[in-house]
């Protein structure tokens, strides 16, 4: 049994595109009764190929760009550039809360040319 997972993200990303995907944690965030923190140390993006494929294949590696909280809503956003068509990433986004919580959320993205 594999850890739980978001939906994939909808639409496939592009190689040469540099676009915003966002993680909701809002309903996550109310039931632990916390709240995001917008602080750089309280967030992270960890990209990996995922294990259909062959980390040797990624030949133009995706590129974490910038990555903001918006805090009210509970939304993480990151900025992701690159990537090599074909291949399907891992993106995780690891938080810590307002009262040191750390929990991840991982969601499947696509590389395509479009």
């Amino acid at each position: 049994m594999g850890c739980p997972r978001i939906a994939s993200f909808p639409d496939c990303k592009d190689p040469d595109s540099n676009l915003p995907y966002s993680f909701n944690w809002a309903d996550w965030i109310a039931a632990e009764g916390t709240s995001l923190v917008d602080n750089v140390a309280n967030r992270e993006v960890i990209v990996s190929v995922t294990d259909d494929f062959d980390a040797s294949e990624d030949t133009s590696p995706i590129v974490v760009g910038t990555i903001s909280v918006d805090v009210p809503n509970s939304i993480v956003y990151v900025w992701l550039s690159g990537g090599t068509a074909g291949l399907k990433y891992n993106i995780t986004c690891r938080i810590t809360t307002a009262n040191g919580i750390i929990e991840d959320k991982t969601a499947v993205l696509t590389c395509s040319e479009k």
